[in-house]
């Protein structure tokens, strides 16, 4: 396995962790939406990990840019529209209708101003249209990546343009990143870089513990900078020295997990909560997370082998387009 299947190992366990703590956050939010006291000690830990989690997913797929721009143009806007697009349009519409909130003054919102959780993949289809004008263009990504985050601290809250701002960002400095090519720095530069990326991590970590408002806030961008460079120096010498790992899975379908999870777990919490009137908060957050990867792992194991299961992640991709891949 060379750099690039290197690259991919290290990034799929990132991803998948990443992954993992979206899961665990958004089943401990429907239990406090379905009326239940959270733990402090889940609150505690869902506050340790917040300022994190989103940032790294982007800057994972900024990594990926310069493979995708290799690609011709119809290609890479058609794998896009496919991979992306189509898993949010079909996925948004399921939990409206699941949840019973979909109406037809709904259509428009889901086009432009994503009205679910699924604004994540909105974002990153547009940080990709971004990335192909910049490429076309010729500029550099990191002067932007730093323009954009500090929009973010003005840019007003609605429609989350702040979050979209401070989230291109780091999309843009993970294809910054990509460009320098594999990190060479000495041992003692290393030990430093990792060491000072994790005290600062630790830091923000602290304060949002604390009760500071750190997510998505660009003052308190360089605890994220920090742990995502610790991250991307560690996990790369690491991910060919180890055995496929189950996180590992799940970063590789990290698709499959996001967009199933979040209807599945308003499925369980409203029988278990609403309907059979649960009030374990624990068991319920357990059962949500644990059900959410099983039925995640289920769906990544049919995708390949069932086409109808596929369609529901990936747009088919017709014969031209195969070839163009």
């Amino acid at each position: 396995m060379g750099e690039l299947g290197e690259r991919l190992r290290w990034m799929d366990q990132a991803r998948g962790v990443a992954i993992l703590l979206v899961v665990m956050h958004h089943s401990m939010t429907w239990v406090a939406d379905f009326g239940l006291t959270v733990p402090p000690a889940l609150s505690a830990f869902d506050d340790i990990v917040s300022p994190f989690r989103m940032p790294l997913l982007m800057f994972l797929s900024g990594i990926l840019v310069p493979r995708a721009l290799s690609k011709p143009t119809r290609a890479y806007a058609m794998g896009k529209l496919r991979a992306i697009g189509w898993p949010y349009l079909l996925w948004s519409v399921i939990f409206l209708v699941v949840t019973g909130t979909f109406t037809l003054s709904l259509v428009p919102n889901i086009l432009l101003f994503p009205p679910t959780y699924l604004w994540y993949l909105w974002f990153l289809l547009a940080y990709y249209a971004l990335a192909w004008l910049l490429a076309r263009a010729g500029v550099p990504p990191l002067w932007p990546a730093l323009v954009a985050m500090l929009a973010s601290g003005f840019a007003p809250e609605d429609y989350r343009m702040s979050r979209f701002l401070f989230l291109l960002a780091f999309f843009l400095l993970g294809w910054a990143w990509s460009r320098r090519g594999p990190v060479r720095w000495s041992a003692p530069i290393r030990r430093l870089a990792i060491g000072a990326g994790l005290a600062a991590a630790v830091a923000v970590s602290a304060m949002s513990v604390a009760g500071v408002q750190v997510r998505y806030e660009p003052a308190y961008a360089w605890g994220v900078v920090g742990l995502i460079v610790a991250v991307a120096t560690v996990l790369p010498g690491k991910a060919l020295g180890r055995a496929p790992m189950p996180v590992e899975y799940v970063g590789r379908n990290s698709i499959v997990f996001y967009v199933t999870h979040y209807t599945l777990i308003w499925m369980l919490d409203s029988l278990l909560i609403a309907a059979a009137g649960w009030r374990a908060a624990w068991a319920v957050w357990m059962i949500g997370v644990g059900a959410a990867m099983v039925v995640g792992t289920l769906f990544a194991m049919l995708r390949t082998r069932a086409p109808l299961v596929g369609w529901l992640f990936e747009w088919p991709a017709s014969t031209r387009a195969s070839a163009l891949r």
